[in-house]
């Protein structure tokens, strides 16, 4: 049984959080996942909705649809009784436990709104995809159908529909397992492999572990009883609460030797709170966790206390060779409402130092009102078309920067963009990136956009990247580089720092005019005329997103056309104003045409241009045009388009049919002066 919900205490697995976990430096990881990167999506991933659900009868038909000829369909209800056949919902059974001894490959089982006493948790099996164990509840309420937890330890078993206080643990040797659109207290994989738990609402921790448990390390000691690991496991699509996170611990965490699992579109949240305990918390927190892969996540922390001992709250960490794991479009927001400072660790010591490598940062958009560092080295690893801001702080320090790359991002900070403190190892580039201060502070180990420690001014290489700092006006660009102890250079051929050791010769300092600069509101999009475009490698664009192509997505299409007002000669139109992206940001320009005949989008290029049209307001906000200049009598269709700073036109908006008045129905204005001098 997992954890019950946040706001009760939360039990221990054996050898779950209350243990460490450990892993031997000359322990690889068994296997290598292959990843297809898919085109950039928004960097901000969208609040998840719960998916429509189906209708019981439907999800009843579907399950049957390639069942073996043996396979029936199972009711339970709490009118119900053991002793009847539950073949219909006039002879349904009363408890899950006569299910749970009964139910054979194939067969489905409805059960009806209550409130059951027994967990969901099969004696028997699923044989394959077209013979599953089906438990369907109320995909469209599933906290009308309550049971006390969901145990699946038999392969080829799905759950749909339930709300589960004691939450779902898919056990070991559980494989090809499902639990979704569920009310979850907490969901757990121990040592299951190929299954999944999508489409959940998860009020808890959630946990990948060994079989019963285990954490398979307590320091360097192995533990002879940990012989099963997740692997292959999906976490989708879940919106995920984890409550109140105290000193000490970890709410989500990958440990023992957790392997190929894949972590993507979730919606993540949790606020740290002191409860007077001083430990080290991490929200995420990744023990022997391989090549796995998250995508399109959502992560959001706060804290509502200071942190214990004038330490830091920590939001994710990873240790103890966790290794060749991927983040690709994820979104972290770390105290973006909070007064106390969260921070994220790219590496952590632990019990084997120097053996966190190889993982992987891509299209990801990170925020913090801290700073991101890593305390044992960033070693092998890649960050690429990612932005990493923090709001007072370093975006990135790294203490030691080893056989790294940084390629095509957007390091941004109220104080130093990125600190280096030493690099190490080959094949270190630093390339096409836009490094941006909004510090005037001087130039050392707290000023200057980049700043080199005394271990990491040679030995790599650093090109094509765009420098700038917007508060500082006196001599622009000399800050942009330093370097203990302490000197200051713009980049450019020729300058100091090109002298010392032949870098940033193509770098550039200058605006990268984003769409929007604030901390805020951070959009890493270049607008035209920003100097990042073209200033990359190979004439590309610096920076996470190209000018062109990477502001793909139209304006929202305007629906609500209308004539507030017709007259004679001229009608007042509205509507409601779209945004850059869809709903969201100002785009640049109208396009309002008008004819005679019906408007489509095959013939509005042809039809009459609206002139002196007004620019866009703010999304969301009323825009009106009067347009004049019109016959009398006449009957016109109006309709517009969208365009923004990137030349993406909207789809053509609704098309509004007005015809004008016949004659002039607007009386002369008020004589307010009549008197009887001339």
């Amino acid at each position: 049984m997992l954890p019950a919900p946040p706001d009760r205490p939360r039990p221990k697995h054996p050898g779950g959080t209350s243990r460490t976990l450990r892993q031997r430096a000359d322990s690889p990881p068994a296997h290598e996942v292959h990843v297809n990167i898919s085109p950039f999506a928004s960097l901000q991933a969208p609040c998840l909705r719960r998916g429509p659900g189906r209708a019981v009868v439907v999800a009843i038909a579907l399950s049957l649809l390639t069942a073996p000829a043996h396979a029936v369909v199972r009711y339970v209800s709490p009118s119900g009784n053991d002793s009847n056949t539950g073949l219909s919902p006039g002879t349904a059974w009363a408890t899950i436990g006569r299910a749970n001894s009964t139910l054979a490959a194939g067969d489905v089982c409805v059960v009806a709104p209550g409130t059951y006493s027994q967990p969901i948790q099969p004696a028997g099996a699923g044989t394959g995809s077209s013979a599953r164990i089906t438990y369907l509840g109320s995909i469209q309420n599933p906290e009308a159908v309550v049971v006390t937890s969901i145990e699946l330890s038999k392969p080829w078993v799905t759950v749909k529909g339930f709300k589960s206080t004691g939450g779902a643990s898919l056990l070991y040797p559980a494989r090809n397992d499902s639990v979704a659109y569920c009310w979850l207290g907490g969901a757990g994989f121990s040592a299951a492999k190929y299954s999944m738990v999508a489409r959940n609402t998860i009020v808890g921790d959630v946990v990948f572990l060994a079989n019963q448990w285990r954490a398979c390390f307590n320091g360097t000691t192995r533990d002879p009883g940990c012989t099963a690991n997740c692997e292959s496991d999906t976490l989708r699509g879940n919106h995920i609460d984890l409550g109140v996170i105290r000193p000490g611990d970890r709410p989500f965490k990958l440990r023992a030797f957790t392997q190929r699992c894949v972590i993507d579109s979730n919606r993540v949240e949790g606020v740290f709170n002191q409860s007077g305990l001083v430990e080290e918390t991490w929200a995420l927190a990744f023990y022997n966790a391989y090549n796995n892969t998250f995508r399109d996540n959502r992560w959001s922390f706060e804290a509502a206390t200071a942190p214990p001992s004038n330490n830091q709250w920590a939001a994710f960490m990873l240790r103890d060779s966790s290794s060749n794991n991927l983040f690709e479009r994820d979104t972290m927001l770390l105290g973006m409402n909070s007064a106390y400072p969260i921070r994220g660790m790219f590496s952590a010591s632990g019990s084997f130092v120097n053996t966190v490598r190889g993982n992987r940062w891509n299209r990801c958009y990170y925020k913090t009102n801290s700073y991101l560092y890593d305390q044992n080295g960033f070693k092998s690893c890649t960050i690429e078309n990612s932005v990493f801001a923090s709001k007072a702080d370093d975006a990135i320090a790294f203490t030691s920067f080893e056989s790294s790359v940084l390629r095509h991002n957007l390091f941004y900070s109220g104080k130093q963009a990125i600190n280096f403190g030493a690099i190490k190892g080959s094949g270190c580039d630093i390339n096409s990136n836009v490094f941006y201060s909004a510090s005037a502070g001087p130039a050392g180990s707290g000023g200057g956009v980049e700043f080199f420690g005394s271990g990491a001014q040679t030995g790599f290489r650093s090109d094509y990247n765009l420098f700038f700092t917007p508060a500082y006006t006196t001599r622009p660009g000399d800050r942009s580089i330093a370097w203990c102890c302490y000197g200051a250079s713009p980049p450019g051929p020729g300058t100091a720092w090109n002298a010392m050791n032949g870098n940033d010769a193509h770098s550039r300092y200058g605006s990268p005019l984003l769409r929007d600069s604030s901390f805020a509101g951070l959009d890493p999009r270049p607008r035209a005329g920003s100097l990042a475009i073209g200033a990359g490698e190979g004439g590309s664009d610096a920076g996470p997103i190209p000018f062109v192509s990477g502001d793909t997505t139209p304006p929202g299409t305007v629906t609500n056309l209308a004539a507030a007002q017709v007259f004679d000669r001229s009608v007042l139109l509205a509507w409601t104003v779209p945004g850059d992206d869809g709903r969201t940001g100002t785009a640049a320009a109208y396009d309002l045409r008008w004819s005679r005949a019906p408007i489509t989008e095959t013939n509005f290029g042809s039809a009459t241009v609206c002139s002196a049209l007004p620019g866009p307001l703010d999304a969301g906000a009323v825009q009106s045009y009067l347009a004049q200049s019109l016959n009398p009598g006449t009957t016109y269709y109006f309709a517009l388009k969208t365009r923004d700073e990137a030349s993406n036109w909207s789809a053509l908006s609704n098309v509004v049919k007005v015809t004008t008045k016949a004659y002039d129905t607007v009386p002369p204005a008020m004589i307010k002066d009549l008197g009887t001098s001339p």
